[in-house]
């Protein structure tokens, strides 16, 4: 069923609005480093815009890492840090242990390029609350990313509920808004993730006069999305296999997908020749060890474990807040049980249902489905060095897992029933992040 073009423009507006107010609010009430690695990110960040130069992320005995930069200014980021923000005088244990100001140094540059200059404002302007506007920054990339998912589901299936339905999923996880209001290089990453699906998306669909373009584009955007985060090589590769599908189909040669490479690799290659010089390996994750993170070895590989594996990573998908695991009501998780798994049967029903139809988009979801299954198994890999049962890891997927859930739920409901169901997710929404921002504000260790 199709919608009113005013109408969705005022909704998606409201939606974005609802995510951007919660956003904020949960930046202004979220205590410094309660996020996960917030410190870790910050140091990043100070380091980079006290001495414009990459921190050195080589490890020393004794599994600590070490700022090998001379300027002596930045060895004493640390001190810096616990003496600016009285929010760490109460995490003496955590102070204590340098691993936790230093464990991001390996990460690419670009989230901490960005973030460099708005630190140096707001350190200037705010004094010790130069965080909240970095993580208004990582607000602005979950707000784009809520409306590319949007898009995305507009490319997909057109004007209609359902394409409403889907971004307000995306806003009905309260994990998904908490992530957006604090310092990581997750959002941007989440960002570019939904931004390459939508440019396969259009590739997919690409004229023989337009896909030389679109190809250039996507060299862009794989090199912003390689500057940002390791875990996003899937989806580089995802979107590669894209533009050589479509070359092929169209039979015009290599020069569209040697173009984007070409591209790529041109962007890419000071910081890939840098690592490769600093660690000898072209992303820096020789620099994580499991050594080093004892406590968190991996134990996926019994049953018992790996039970209580998907538990936690179900539970941090929807909601559980920075490194003290502040959980919501179980009534909540139980509410998303029973709405993944009822969803889950949906969506096979309308698979089964629509096997035989010309109109399902059927390459749409393939490539949908491939960034998921490779989120799924990037989660499962790490999780076979370190024991991260983080259900963040798998946000990249954001688009495909609430596009799937959408036309899950969509596929059981009759037509009369969709607005209901609309209205009803959006109240979730405004519930769920209430109830988020609430178990931070009263939480007591």
């Amino acid at each position: 069923m199709s919608t009113d073009a005013r109408f969705e423009k005022i909704y998606i507006s409201l939606v974005l609005g609802c995510f951007a107010a919660f956003g904020i609010l949960f930046a202004i009430v979220t205590p410094f480093n309660q996020a996960p690695d917030e410190a870790a990110h910050a140091t990043y960040i100070v380091s980079l815009a006290r001495t414009l130069t990459f921190p050195d992320a080589t490890l020393t005995a004794g599994s600590r890492f070490r700022n090998r930069i001379q300027d002596p200014e930045v060895h004493n980021l640390k001190a810096a840090l616990v003496e600016e923000l009285p929010s760490f005088h109460e995490q003496q244990e955590y102070i204590q242990d340098d691993r936790g100001f230093f464990q991001e140094f390996y990460q690419p540059p670009l989230y901490y390029m960005l973030a460099a200059p708005v630190y140096a404002l707001g350190d200037k302007i705010l004094g010790e609350a130069w965080y909240i506007p970095v993580r208004l920054l990582s607000l602005l990339w979950g707000l784009l990313t809520i409306f590319l998912i949007y898009l995305i589901a507009k490319k997909v299936f057109g004007a209609g509920f359902l394409t409403l339905i889907i971004p307000t999923l995306a806003v009905s996880f309260p994990m998904v808004t908490y992530i957006s209001g604090v310092i990581n290089n997750d959002s941007l990453t989440n960002f570019l993730a939904a931004l390459i699906v939508f440019l396969g998306l259009i590739i997919l669909n690409a004229s023989k006069n337009d896909v030389s373009r679109y190809s250039a584009l996507a060299g862009f955007v794989m090199a912003l999305a390689y500057l940002t985060k390791g875990n996003l090589l899937a989806f580089i590769a995802v979107l590669g296999v894209v533009i050589a599908v479509r070359i092929q189909n169209l039979r015009v040669g290599l020069r569209p997908l040697l173009l984007a490479v070409s591209i790529f690799l041109v962007m890419t290659s000071p910081w890939i020749a840098r690592n490769l010089f600093l660690y000898h390996d072209a992303l820096g994750f020789s620099q994580i060890r499991p050594e080093f993170f004892p406590e968190q070895r991996a134990t996926v590989l019994t049953v018992v474990s790996a039970t209580d594996w998907v538990k936690d990573v179900f539970q941090s998908f929807v909601g559980t807040f920075g490194h003290l695991n502040i959980p919501l009501d179980s009534d909540i998780y139980s509410f998303f049980k029973i709405l993944f798994v009822l969803s889950a049967f949906g969506f096979f029903t309308y698979l089964i249902r629509m096997r035989d139809a010309m109109h399902i988009p059927r390459k749409s979801f393939m490539l949908l489905g491939a960034v998921l299954f490779f989120t799924l198994v990037e989660l499962v890999v790490f999780n076979l060095r370190f024991y991260q049962p983080q259900g963040r890891y798998l946000f990249p997927a954001l688009t495909s897992i609430t596009l799937f859930i959408g036309v899950g739920l969509f596929e059981l409901l009759p037509p009369r029933f969709h607005a209901s169901l609309l209205l009803s997710l959006f109240f979730t929404a405004l519930f769920t992040n209430i109830a988020g921002l609430l178990s931070i504000i009263s939480y007591t260790p």
